[in-house]
């Protein structure tokens, strides 16, 4: 097993908790990376949307619903596909306004001996439904 993998198996077994293992087991230590980061911003104004906005993935039979709380002050952000290659289909809502969709988001990993998951940045630009 590579330096890399006993690393992870020892930060697994220690409850992830020890920063020395962290240390010892070098600079490509990656544990927890999400695939797809997905900022959401109100199409028109620039901020953060006026309700709660929602991220769904989905890799084949593989699916993820994630959402945080909008918040004036900063513009939120939507973590999904933690240390998950795939190719993604992402689709973001929010009340009030139109989906924001794409397809083929391919999440993958750099190459060399560290093969940490490369996350793949998204703005969703989320468009107000005329009322």
């Amino acid at each position: 097993m590579s330096k890399l993998g006993l690393c992870r198996q020892a930060l697994i077994a220690a409850g992830i908790g020890a920063l020395t293992m962290l240390q010892a087991c070098g600079d490509c230590v990656s544990i927890g990376v999400s695939g797809i980061a997905v900022t959401v911003i109100d199409a028109a104004t620039h901020n953060a949307p006026e309700s709660v906005p929602s991220l769904r993935v989905t890799d084949g039979a593989y699916v993820e619903i994630q959402t945080k709380p909008s918040s004036q002050a900063e513009l939120p952000v939507l973590y999904a596909a933690s240390e998950r290659e795939g190719v993604y289909q992402v689709l973001v809502s929010a009340q009030g306004y139109r989906d924001f969709s794409v397809d083929g988001v391919r999440v993958s990993r750099e190459s060399g001996s560290c093969r940490a998951l490369k996350t793949v940045k998204i703005t969703a630009s989320l468009e107000r439904i005329q009322r």
